[in-house]
């Protein structure tokens, strides 16, 4: 969720707020870069289904996309 803006006039007020807009912008890139790559991996093991039951790959999909929120999550609460 994107947090409402605070801008106060004050001298450090625009710089304070121009840092603080990089830090969520590199917090979000990290956290797009995580789902990316569980949804890499689920492609690839989709790709490979042919050797695998449909259990074992729902299962495997399950597991990286449990790892990727959990990734997200430990980074969207590293600015609390």
């Amino acid at each position: 969720m994107i947090d409402k803006y605070n801008y106060n006039d004050e001298p450090s007020g625009r710089a304070d707020t121009l840092a603080m807009a990089l830090d969520k912008c590199e917090r979000l890139e990290r956290q797009l870069s995580v789902a990316k790559e569980a949804l890499e991996e689920i492609e690839k093991n989709g790709a490979d289904s042919s050797i695998q039951t449909i259990t074992s790959l729902c299962v495997n999909n399950w597991l990286w996309a449990h790892k990727a929120l959990k990734e997200i999550e430990e980074l969207e609460n590293e600015r609390k």
